[in-house]
């Protein structure tokens, strides 16, 4: 029926990404989904594995232990304000405009609608119980907690949602559908008959609000300090779009990294480190979709199934992220900077909205926060002192 994406949702791989784990990662070869009429993720159990430290390795100031990065990376003289190439600082209207007119939809309404008939298009909460020769079949139901679809489309087997056309809101009727033949989702269901007694319980209409001036007097001058006018908001996310640029600039391995030159032998430690960083990130992704770790990598990277295979996949992106983590220390050393726990507080608390710290310093350890915060702060700190063009 439906497909259901991939899910990446855990803290850990939130972090790990945010760090600079260049590239550990892919593209899906396919989704995992369900049987009946609304599809789940898979529920095989997670594998077990023992929790990686994720401060192993690292000082008490977040920096590598025992490993001074200057001695592994020659930054460009002019690091501390390097000019930008000209098409980093460049940005055109029609992205612009499109960031213009997502706008408006933050700020939409929606109203349940139950005095009239659904229409083709249609955003519709329906309820359904499926049942084949009678008998209920696992996945077939909504439980009674509703589910929005689209009238008229093609996400549910055979007509399911054409026939929810021209029913009103409070009416309960019988869809009556063939299972496809195969059915991969549930093959025990492929080719037969089932009807879903269907109930509509309201449609969804959605208002947009117009971005005119008023609208942003009255929505947008804290989101975008001191903005007026739809003017005003243009520039503001110009230069915030410039500045997204000029960060992904310093933090990409094909940007700034390519004007440092690295020493050919790089600290075991840290790749050791990244390494198992690497395969902590796909054991996270593969339990939030309730699949085993090999499953998972099998389907991410068709076929393989071993931590073996992956990180031979992953070399290149092993090193570039140990290559990184080794510039951005060697930038703090070159400044003198070190990063204090109250630094990692009005970090978390400025950038991520994070007031107790407990959570993460029982999980990551200060040492791991200290070095997510450093290779941040020294990312703005190249984008801050750049030379545009």
């Amino acid at each position: 029926m439906k497909n259901t994406a991939l899910r990446f949702t855990s803290l850990t791989l939130s972090l790990a990404l945010a760090l600079g784990l260049a590239g550990c990662g892919g593209s899906s070869s396919s989704a995992a989904s369900g049987s009946g009429a609304a599809s789940s993720a898979s529920s095989q159990p997670a594998e077990e594995t023992e929790s990686l430290d994720y401060s192993a390795g690292l000082d008490d100031n977040g920096r590598w232990e025992g490993i001074t990065a200057l001695d592994y990376v020659t930054l460009p003289q002019n690091y501390a304000a390097y000019p930008l190439p000209a098409e980093v600082t460049q940005v055109d209207d029609e992205t612009i405009q499109s960031s213009l007119d997502v706008l408006p939809y933050n700020y939409a309404t929606t109203e349940q609608i139950t005095d009239r008939a659904v229409e083709n298009g249609d955003q519709v909460n329906i309820d359904y119980v499926g049942s084949v020769d009678g008998v209920e079949f696992e996945g077939g139901s909504t439980g009674g907690a509703g589910t929005t679809v689209t009238a008229g489309s093609s996400n549910y087997i055979d007509d399911f949602l054409t026939q929810i056309i021209g029913h009103t809101p409070g009416e309960t009727f019988n869809v009556e559908v063939t299972f496809p033949d195969p059915y991969q989702n549930n093959p025990d269901l492929a080719g037969k008959d089932a009807v879903f007694v269907t109930t509509i319980n309201y449609i969804e209409e959605t208002s947009v609000p117009e971005l005119t001036d008023e609208f942003v007097a009255e929505n947008l001058s804290e989101v975008y300090e001191g903005v007026a006018t739809v003017e005003d908001v243009r520039a503001a996310i110009t230069e915030q779009t410039i500045q997204s640029q000029i960060r992904s600039y310093f933090g990409s391995d094909d940007g700034f990294m390519t004007q440092c030159t690295f020493s050919e032998e790089l600290p075991e430690a840290i790749i050791q480190y990244q390494s198992e960083l690497c395969v902590e990130y796909y054991r996270q992704a593969a339990a939030s979709n309730g699949m085993d770790f090999a499953s998972f990598i099998s389907l991410y990277f068709d076929g393989i199934t071993t931590e073996e295979e992956l990180l031979d996949v992953q070399e290149e992106s092993i090193l570039n992220a140990t290559r990184q983590t080794l510039m951005l220390q060697a930038i703090a050393e070159a400044q003198d900077i070190d990063i204090s726990d109250e630094d990692v507080s009005s970090y978390m608390s400025e950038n991520m909205g994070v007031t107790d710290l407990t959570q993460y310093e029982a999980t990551y350890g200060m040492p791991y926060l200290k070095n997510f915060v450093l290779n941040n702060e020294m990312l703005q700190f190249l984008a801050d002192n750049a030379v545009r063009a």
